[in-house]
């Protein structure tokens, strides 16, 4: 399940690369995000760009996702890190 105020983004901004476009300076991306069955999210997490959330997966709450997270991990933290596998 997804606890509540946990925000999804699927568009991000690459600022390392410039726009050749007179009105936007930064590319903009669109990137898919898998969660895979049997996720727990905990509330007010950030899951952003293009990543996959292994089955079985918990996600602490106010953790910020950018990076694929393998099957079974607990992840914790503002640049979220794995402290344990689950089985």
């Amino acid at each position: 399940g997804i606890a509540a105020g946990t925000r999804i983004l699927t568009h991000f901004i690459d600022t390392e690369r410039v726009s050749d476009h007179p009105d936007h300076h930064f590319r903009y991306y669109q990137g898919k995000v898998i969660i895979e069955d049997d996720v727990f999210i905990g509330s007010n997490c950030v899951i952003a760009k293009p990543v996959t959330i292994g089955k079985g997966s918990v996600i602490g709450a106010n953790t910020v996702i950018t990076k694929d997270v393998p099957a079974g991990a607990v992840m914790v933290g503002a640049s979220a890190v794995n402290i344990r596998k689950i089985g």
